[in-house]
């Protein structure tokens, strides 16, 4: 829709991107919790092979402020996911990757955000890992207790339409790339029924 998305980037010096250069967007794109580039020993990893790490600061965070949060909740969820699909597509348009060539991850709400983009445009990435992610956003089990606020209810007729088109569960196709999905076997906010159910 025109909006500018804040992205983070993390290079080793002297890479000139081109279009076999790896991409690793990481996500979260929710409930006003901002996030921030971050090197552990995996990032170390990706950067010695000459990747580029990207972290999408999507709507739906708190990035900037608090109606950055506020302009992808309920029946705007989808904003969150066209901002890193967005995001995953300037690497390519520019040059600095191509398709397949791009990773995308994400944990808890971010595990949903990086399940309900893949699925939007699976031909876009490679690879991606969604942890411990919302992805049966209709039958539950019960939505838990932060989440009508952030999702609306199923049992709003309008809103459950709109959850229908992007609850993982219910709108993944036929095909996706190598896609790895982890949880939690005590995870009390998200239970493991979500990854299960994906898988």
């Amino acid at each position: 829709d025109g909006t500018e998305v804040p992205v983070s980037l993390v290079m080793p010096k002297g890479v000139v991107p081109d279009e076999d250069t790896p991409v690793w967007l990481k996500v979260y794109g929710g409930f006003g919790n901002s996030v921030r580039a971050y090197v552990g020993v995996q990032e170390t990893l990706w950067l010695q092979l000459g990747g580029i790490i990207a972290t999408v600061h999507a709507r739906g965070g708190n990035e900037r402020g608090e109606e950055w949060h506020e302009q992808a909740k309920k029946s705007d969820l989808a904003l969150t996911y066209e901002d890193v699909l967005a995001a995953g597509r300037w690497f390519v348009d520019s040059g600095w990757s191509s398709e397949g060539r791009l990773a995308l991850s994400g944990f808890s709400n971010g595990g949903l955000t990086t399940a309900a983009t893949v699925v939007r445009d699976p031909d876009l990435f490679g690879a991606a890992l969604a942890g411990s992610g919302v992805h049966d956003l209709i039958r539950g089990p019960a939505m838990g207790r932060w989440w009508p606020k952030e999702y609306g209810r199923q049992s709003d007729a309008d809103q459950k339409k709109v959850l229908e088109a992007i609850s993982p569960v219910h709108a993944t196709p036929e095909r996706l790339p190598p896609f790895w999905v982890t949880t939690g076997e005590s995870d009390p906010t998200v239970t493991p029924s979500h990854s299960f159910k994906l898988a």
